[in-house]
């Protein structure tokens, strides 16, 4: 106890001239002099008192001090807990609370939506992380959430949508969740959920579009649902589903766009639907179709952005058709559409354009992205549309684009984000947005 009788006087001593200085007058007593400190003049009797007063108390402040400095020297450890003769416990010192940062998931696959990120590790656990508006995070909370937030696992893939998500376990079970306004969860309503909901089983892959989800099953069926005022589902109609409707068979990928869907066929030809006034179906015309019309052959897989449509054939060739006014066909033009397919580059393994900043990853793991880039999204320092493809990383497995951001993920594990941050999409902790790619997981 003796330390905290030490620090007590001492703090008393110290608090007497802050809590009179300022009090006397300034035409008064010497600045510093006891009469200065008190605030007052006194007559010479008075004083004296004081002083010997303060100078007793100085001599116990400075025995205190001693015999603490004895007690230092033989406890020298602050988390020892000392104990006296007679058994009673000293107290012990607490040590400090200090942040640590949260560990980024080692993450191998990542989707990115309109504000949000989905990221999926080898062993199948899935993250989240950014805006929560709706539940697309997946989580009870109509939050943001700056770091990846734990959601499931036993999870073979994953998707984002605009403001919904979605991921299918390794048994096959297709589970949502996020925005329903439009029945895109396939729940039977359109109730948002904030956790994961299975929807449907023996599901092999899904993309997700604006407000609307397409699913394969392992036998190939494609089965959709969600919004279809454009006819986007593909069944014939313009009446939104909020349950999985079957459209076509022997389907191997297919690709959802914010008004239109693209699939490709076991045969590899290519089949389109939905909305068409910018020439996004491929058909060479300004056309909207509510069934699955046949637009090109040879077509391994499929991309669909914001009125925009890319093919990637069996050799390796992108082409691009449809919106192009901000250069995402990557043709070097600007022209408002294009409703004949354009090439866009060679040698390419995957292809993707969620929104109007379509990417490509090569077969030498180079990453380049070009199109609409006013946030940043292409990752060249600049806010200028890119009409040509750019060269943004290498060494890349696995990157995804939204509506204003990008994430990218290296051959070493290593997690690249830029473009908007302002909900904490990117995941590293903060809300600063990246004109270039910086690493967020670390």
């Amino acid at each position: 106890m003796r330390k905290y009788i030490c620090m007590s006087m001492l703090v008393i001593v110290l608090a007497i001239p802050l809590i009179f200085t300022g009090c006397g007058r300034s035409d008064g007593p010497e600045f510093g002099s006891l009469e200065h400190i008190m605030g007052v003049v006194m007559d010479n009797e008075v004083l004296e008192g004081l002083q010997e007063g303060f100078a007793e108390l100085a001599e116990m402040v400075e025995n205190v001090a001693q015999a603490q400095s004895q007690v230092n020297e033989t406890d020298t450890d602050p988390t020892t807990q000392a104990s006296d003769d007679d058994g009673a416990e000293e107290a012990t010192e607490v040590p400090t609370e200090v942040y640590v940062r949260p560990i980024f998931p080692a993450i191998t696959t990542v989707s990115v939506g309109s504000w949000h990120s989905i990221g999926l590790t080898a062993d199948g656990q899935v993250y989240t992380w950014g805006s929560n508006t709706d539940g697309r995070l997946g989580m009870d909370a109509e939050d943001m959430e700056y770091y990846p937030v734990y959601i499931m696992n036993n999870i073979a893939r994953i998707a984002a949508g605009a403001t919904h998500s979605s991921a299918i376990s390794n048994s096959g079970t297709l589970y949502m969740w996020g925005s329903n306004e439009h029945g895109e969860l396939g729940t039977g309503d359109r109730n948002n959920s904030y956790a994961p909901v299975a929807v449907k089983e023996n599901v092999a892959y899904a993309a997700l579009g604006y407000a609307f989800t397409a699913a394969i099953t392992n036998d190939g069926v494609l089965y959709m649902w969600g919004r279809n005022w454009d006819g986007q589902l593909g069944d014939g109609s313009i009446i939104s589903r909020h349950e999985p409707v079957r459209i076509m068979e022997d389907v191997i990928h297919v690709a959802t766009g914010d008004r239109h869907t693209l699939a490709v066929a076991a045969d590899n030809t290519l089949w389109a639907w939905g909305y068409g006034d910018m020439g996004q179906l491929g058909t060479n015309a300004r056309n909207t179709s509510h069934d699955p019309i046949m637009v090109r052959e040879n077509v391994i897989a499929a991309a669909a952005g914001f009125q925009t449509g890319f093919a990637l054939d069996e050799g390796g060739t992108v082409w691009g058709w449809g919106r192009n006014a901000e250069g995402q066909l990557g043709n070097g033009r600007t022209a408002n559409r294009q409703l004949d397919p354009v090439r866009v580059m060679d040698g390419v393994d995957y292809i993707a354009s969620h929104w109007g900043t379509p990417l490509a990853i090569r077969d030498d793991g180079s990453l380049w992205i070009w199109g609409h880039n006013v946030r940043n999204q292409v990752g060249d320092g600049t806010t200028n549309n890119r009409s040509t493809p750019v060269r943004v990383l290498d060494n890349v497995i696995s990157a995804s684009t939204g509506s204003n951001h990008t994430i990218a993920i290296l051959e070493d594990g290593s997690v690249w984000g830029w473009g908007l941050n302002e909900r904490g999409q990117l995941g590293n902790g903060t809300t600063q947005n990246n004109t270039r790619p910086e690493r967020v997981d670390e």
